[in-house]
């Protein structure tokens, strides 16, 4: 009869290292809040702005920390690639509105 409850060879799970590296709380941040912003730019626009400049923001703050060795520097590049384009397009459609409205 066979244990499953402790590893053979007097080894233990709970010793051993991570493998792989873990991805900063800061990028994924930056990432959903970028893409929150492109998903909310056209139905509410405030809403995309702000959501927009978060991810900008921490997009920066997570590409800053990976040049002094942190992991997640594609995913915060990503979020100010997303947080850029969904200010933008924030921005075009209030100046769209604006504009129908005032004429």
């Amino acid at each position: 009869m066979s244990s499953y409850g402790n590893p053979a060879s007097g080894t233990s799970y709970q010793n051993r290292p991570a493998t792989g590296t873990q991805t900063p709380g800061l990028a994924i941040a930056a990432l959903a809040t970028g893409i929150g912003g492109l998903i909310f730019f056209w139905l509410i626009p405030i809403l995309g702005l702000a959501l927009g400049v978060l991810g900008v923001v921490f997009g920066v703050m997570t590409t800053r920390r990976a040049k002094a060795g942190a992991p997640g520097k594609g995913m915060g590049t990503a979020g100010i690639v997303t947080g850029a384009v969904s200010i933008v397009g924030a921005l075009v459609f209030w100046a769209v509105a604006v504009a129908v409205l005032a004429s």
